[in-house]
């Protein structure tokens, strides 16, 4: 558990840097208030519960403690967190989620996390997740006819 606080840590020192380094006056204690008025939420995935006869992807053995160890330090940082775990996260309810989480941040400001443990592919530059309920053959003839 330490070592994914850190590396999330880590993560968000990375992300904070990077923003700042985009522009060339920033205020970093300004941004940082900013940020802790904003509202903070999160939206975390852990899928390991494939039928690989049915779906075509193999059960994975972490994906659900991975998301639910993500959420934790999520909440212990302040997010308002959802958690969705193996059959809560099919593709309409993880898409239906992520708008209805978006509408919460007022105008646009404020931070959303998504964060997503299981199957998933890359097709050229784009990639892809396998949420619950996904068939590996139909998302791959989907992606070729829209690539």
């Amino acid at each position: 558990m330490m070592g994914l606080r850190l590396s999330l840590g880590i993560s968000i020192v990375l992300l904070v840097g990077g923003v700042c380094a985009a522009s060339k006056d920033v205020n970093l204690v300004q941004e940082t208030e900013q940020f802790d008025k904003g509202n903070k939420v999160a939206i975390v995935i852990g899928v390991e519960n494939y039928d690989q006869r049915l779906t075509g992807f193999r059960q994975l053995d972490y994906a659900e403690d991975d998301a639910k160890q993500v959420a934790e330090v999520l909440q212990d940082l302040g997010y308002k967190t959802e958690l969705l775990v193996n059959n809560q996260a099919g593709r309409d309810i993880v898409l239906s989620r992520i708008r209805e989480v978006g509408k919460t941040l007022k105008n646009g400001e404020g931070t959303l996390v998504f964060y997503f443990s299981g199957h998933g592919f890359a097709a050229g530059q784009n990639n892809y997740l396998a949420t619950y309920g996904s068939v590996a053959h139909l998302l791959r003839l989907y992606v070729n006819r829209s690539g």
